[in-house]
């Protein structure tokens, strides 16, 4: 079930400029999209609190009204503006969860992401690193239990799998790291194979045929390319999660050294194993079967 080691093409060094561009682009955009939340948390915080404060008044409003009458009219339509107030927020919640809901997956695709490139290097390495980056923020802490049961949904022991790698790492038992990178390793494999059946993607666009003795194979970033298009409805969200198709492979390829008989780095072998769960936990999230 595991795939070859795939034909990698010659990779050169990219253009400084383009990449800075690149990064700069994304982090304007980050910080663009925080600059206009928080304006419109501050908008809504205001609300609320202008909220709170004429309630207070329309309730003392409400006591005397009963001796002086010409304040009816006035509750009447402040009675009124409220509702209607209270319908737009509804309104514009529904209106964004999705939007939230959406930006959840991005940030936790961004942790990801980070976590697993933080295996290829050592971080003392860096000067100024804050590797709190690396950390899961308790806004992202998840129940792994909940995404058994959503793998159990796929398939029983695809569930099990997933698991028995977590049971595995705190078991305590006898090398318990090195079961664990093997069961995460093969959860990956189960869950790709499901998504993306060889013979499927083989006639998808995202295949080709193969030159050397096996025409036929199918690399894991072909894999991860039709399962993106195929199961994820949004195509902005697939292609984000396509183009974090080598950086799957490049966590899997940790896994597989690092569950092999020798000497186990446990800090690296933990980051990777940590890296592919909540990798395979985005895409459970993501898909639509």
């Amino acid at each position: 079930m595991v795939d070859d080691e795939e034909d990698l093409p010659q990779q050169y060094p990219i253009d400084p400029d383009e990449f800075k561009r690149i990064f700069d682009d994304a982090e304007e955009g980050a910080s663009s999209l925080h600059e206009n939340l928080v304006e419109g948390a501050q908008y809504a915080g205001y609300i609320r609190r202008a909220l709170a404060i004429s309630r207070r008044i329309y309730s003392l409003l409400a006591t005397r009204a009963s001796e002086e009458p010409e304040l009816i009219p006035l509750l009447s339509s402040g009675i009124e503006y409220v509702k209607a107030l209270g319908d737009e927020l509804r309104r514009l919640q529904v209106e964004t969860k999705p939007t939230i809901s959406r930006l959840y997956t991005i940030t936790s695709t961004a942790f990801s992401f980070t976590s697993s490139s933080g295996i290829m290097v050592d971080p003392d390495s860096l000067d100024g690193f804050d590797d709190s980056s690396l950390v899961l923020p308790r806004f992202l802490s998840r129940d792994r239990e909940e995404f058994a049961v959503q793998f159990d949904a796929i398939d029983p022991s695809l569930g099990e799998t997933y698991r028995g790698s977590w049971e595995s790492f705190h078991s305590g038992r006898a090398d318990p790291l090195r079961g664990a990178l093997f069961l995460m390793r093969q959860t990956y494999d189960h869950l790709f194979h499901v998504l993306a059946p060889d013979d499927e993607v083989r006639l998808s666009e995202y295949w080709q045929e193969k030159s050397g003795s096996d025409p036929k194979k199918v690399h894991r970033t072909e894999r991860i390319q039709y399962a993106a298009f195929t199961h994820i409805k949004d195509e902005s969200l697939a292609r984000t999660f396509e183009s974090a198709a080598n950086q799957m492979t490049n966590i899997y390829d940790q896994l597989n050294r690092a569950h092999q008989r020798g000497e186990i780095d446990e800090e690296k072998a933990t980051r990777a194993l940590v890296a592919m769960s909540q990798l395979l936990e985005d895409w459970i999230e993501a898909i639509d079967l």
